[in-house]
């Protein structure tokens, strides 16, 4: 692995820090250790943030549903200690690429994975338990990064099996109906066959199989896709004994169940802001304009049901709920799932109230630190300055789910199946993730940074982070 930067390297990486500051933060020859280690030490002043109990009781409610009740209490028990969960990517199954008709080139879900992976990392190197992620279930099935598919390496991109019907395709993962046994067993007879022409290995099989035994003991489908997504992690981590592994939750409900408690509460902000217009009228005022919130609107989003015959089509969430925005009409229309939170009022009342910091890629440790400033301005403003004081030192800026360290041989991007069929990660790999320094995982992220975020204006090959990264045979 190449360290150090040379002049080149220096104008390469100046146009995507120019076009994304929040990964600036990275450009730096300190570890990656040393510059995510702030997110792992948040602790919130549990008289300040009085919502802190509550958020818990919900996340911890969510793990126990998932995973169970020895879990649920390692959950609590880790929130207590250090309340920061990672919440930059969608709900998903990971695989290898963003789009099956793009089988090359740059992935972004192969940098969420390495992302996810050096969080883990950074939580195991901690002492923690475990890495809880609440990953938001708004993205629709048609998203680069959702729960669609399952992927498997030797299958081509024409056979990777999608699990529902193309109808939902553009549906909420909130509002997608379970996977069904029936549909399950559709795609294992075509893997059983794949597995007798020798398509796919014995190895492969057991994974996809593994994961479909895990769907059928969940009735909902962010709950089948959120423990898949688990169990696929924690696949990564079997190298370290001592690590409970990946918690993945689904965010969108315990966002829902939270804030219609607080807006019952009239002693909570968000129950003060919704029963004084004047306060609803600021509110909404001052944090208009970011990312997954709302430019004209409100804070919520109206569901839209669309019938075919008797039956309950699709279900999408509509951008501009105009309704009454009084406390009483709020809580009953949350309750009832007429509307739901959009992403920035789920995020003031997660960092507000409750006081959990959120980490994130390069675009949330944006949003979400804008979030935190304006609402730094915002509790000045209702008098609750000690709150806001301590809100300023929430680390949100830290892009978690950004860095890139490592490359198969080949020059492509080490993927999840990488890490857990063939040649599993070691201990000693993980350990050497978080000691990377921040600049290499930047320039190693560079062909996937250049797509994504410039569009490919410039001149880099897809492999041109190999000699930055933690190299593997592939």
């Amino acid at each position: 692995m190449t360290t150090g930067i040379g002049s080149k390297e220096e104008k390469l990486l100046s146009p995507i820090i120019e076009a994304r500051p929040a990964l600036e933060v990275l450009d730096t020859e300190s570890s990656i250790a040393k510059i995510f280690g702030p997110a792992l030490s948040w602790v919130p002043d549990l008289d300040i943030f009085t919502g802190a109990g509550l958020l818990r009781s919900l996340i911890v409610r969510q793990a126990i549903d998932i995973y169970g009740n020895s879990i649920g209490e390692m959950v609590e028990e880790q929130l207590l200690g250090g309340n920061t969960v990672e919440t930059g990517a969608h709900l998903h199954i990971p695989r290898r690429f963003d789009r099956n008709g793009t089988p090359s080139g740059p992935q972004m879900n192969s940098l969420v994975t390495q992302g996810q992976v050096t969080w883990s990392s950074l939580n195991a190197d901690r002492g923690n338990h475990l890495s809880i992620s609440m990953s938001p279930g708004r993205v629709p099935l048609n998203n680069i990064n959702s729960g669609a598919y399952i992927d498997l390496p030797s299958l081509s991109p024409k056979d990777i099996q999608r699990l529902l019907p193309s109808r939902y395709k553009n549906t909420p993962q909130l509002f997608v109906p379970p996977v069904t046994e029936e549909q399950i067993d559709q795609v294992r007879r075509r893997l059983e066959t794949w597995l007798g022409q020798e398509i796919i290995s014995k190895d492969e099989y057991l994974l996809a199989e593994s994961a479909f035994k895990t769907m059928g003991q969940y009735d909902t489908f962010t709950k089948q896709v959120a423990s898949v997504h688990a169990l696929y992690m924690n696949r990564v981590f079997e190298a370290i004994p001592d690590f409970g592994g990946q918690v993945t939750l689904e965010s969108e409900q315990i966002g829902r169940d939270f804030i219609i408690e607080l807006i019952s509460d009239k002693e909570s902000i968000l129950g003060r802001i919704f029963r004084d217009e004047e306060l609803t009228r600021l509110f909404i005022e001052k944090f208009a304009g970011i990312s997954t919130g709302w430019t004209d609107g409100t804070p919520f989003e109206e569901v839209e049901s669309r019938t075919k015959g008797n039956h309950n089509y699709k279900r999408f969430l509509i951008e501009g709920y105009r309704g009454k925005l009084d406390a009483e009409t709020l809580v009953d229309r949350l309750s009832s799932g007429e509307i739901w939170p959009n992403g920035v009022l789920k995020f003031f009342a997660f960092m507000v109230e409750g006081g959990l910091c959120m980490v994130g890629g390069m675009n949330q440790s944006v949003y979400a630190t804008e979030i935190r400033d304006r609402a730094v301005s915002f509790l000045a403003h209702m008098g609750e300055r000690e709150r806001a004081m301590h809100l300023a030192q929430m680390p949100t800026n830290l892009p978690v789910v950004t860095p890139v360290w490592g490359y198969r041989e080949d020059g492509q991007l080490i993927t999840i199946f990488d890490c857990i069929l063939d040649s599993p990660m070691s201990a000693k790999e993980l350990a050497e993730i978080i000691k990377m320094p921040g600049r290499s995982t930047l320039l190693a992220a560079l062909p996937v940074l250049n797509t994504f975020v410039l569009g490919g204006k410039l001149n880099v090959a897809d492999d041109f982070g190999l000699p930055y990264s933690i190299q593997r045979q592939g």
